[in-house]
């Protein structure tokens, strides 16, 4: 299935090429007509050439015959697409992708805090002084407002109403934090099974986080709900026609070696 052309000369790889070329953006094609085409490219070529090039291709399995036209054959061209994806991977540099964008580090910060209350305090001056008023929040349980309920102090954040969590616990404690927050008139609502937007790989001393948009989800979701049988053609082809859709899928990589090693200890968590 390999586009073997170095025992040809280079007329012939080359009129081979442009075969392949042209098939890629028009198919089925005549021998006639895959003819007229490489003679528009400009290309010095005889029909016997073009001939021999097309049964070559053929025996190959790189190209496929049907009802006297010509078309690539889909075998080939997923094997060319692993093969090319296998090169980008060998291409890359310290693990940053050949195909995606890399952004600045300072546009990456990693902090490590003692003490809850000490990361409590980062994440309130935080909402204290944002630029943007609308924030969202997602817990596994709710405590920082604790505080100011027990000393009856008042909640020194701006625009409250514009802050937006999910807890994911219906504890008693959860409960009574979540009617006080409301009480404070921030948006506050339980989500037992909150829909995680994101994937998580740890690798050596390196946590990667990927985010999906939820666009991508929501499709995935109905491809996963609607679908009894996995070996279905249509199934297939849906699912790459989705994987395949241009979107924004933004990563993020941590390279530390105390994260990478406590987020290792959470999951191993799910198998013993």
């Amino acid at each position: 299935m390999n586009l073997e052309v170095n025992e040809f000369s280079g007329a012939e790889r080359s009129v081979k090429n442009h075969i392949v070329e042209i098939l890629g953006v028009q198919w089925p094609l005549s021998i006639k007509k895959i003819f007229n085409r490489v003679k528009k490219l400009g290309v010095s070529v005889t029909y016997q050439a073009v001939h021999k090039s097309i049964k070559q291709l053929e025996k190959e399995g790189i190209i496929k015959k049907e009802n006297g036209s010509y078309f690539l054959n889909k075998k080939w061209i997923k094997n060319m697409h692993v093969k090319f994806r296998d090169i980008e991977e060998n291409y890359s540099d310290n693990g940053v992708p050949f195909c995606g964008k890399t952004f600045s580090d300072s546009d990456i910060k990693f902090f490590s805090f003692n003490k809850i209350f000490d990361m409590d305090q980062f994440n309130i001056e935080h909402l204290k002084n944002r630029k943007r008023k609308r924030v969202y929040t997602q817990s596994q349980h709710l405590w920082w407002s604790l505080f100011q309920f027990k000393n009856e102090t008042k909640l020194d954040i701006p625009d409250p109403n514009k802050i937006y969590s999910i807890c994911r616990s219906k504890s008693f404690v959860d409960s009574l934090i979540i009617e006080h927050e409301k009480s404070l008139n921030l948006n506050v609502n339980y989500s037992l099974v909150p829909r995680d937007n994101h994937d998580i790989f740890v690798v050596d001393d390196k946590v990667i986080l990927i985010f999906y948009p939820n666009e991508f989800l929501n499709k995935l979701d109905k491809i996963y709900s609607n679908n009894k049988n996995v070996l279905d053609e249509n199934f297939f082809k849906v699912f790459e026609e989705v994987f395949n859709e241009e979107r924004n899928i933004f990563v993020c990589m941590i390279k530390n070696r105390g994260f990478s090693k406590q987020m290792k200890e959470v999951m191993c968590d799910a198998f013993r």
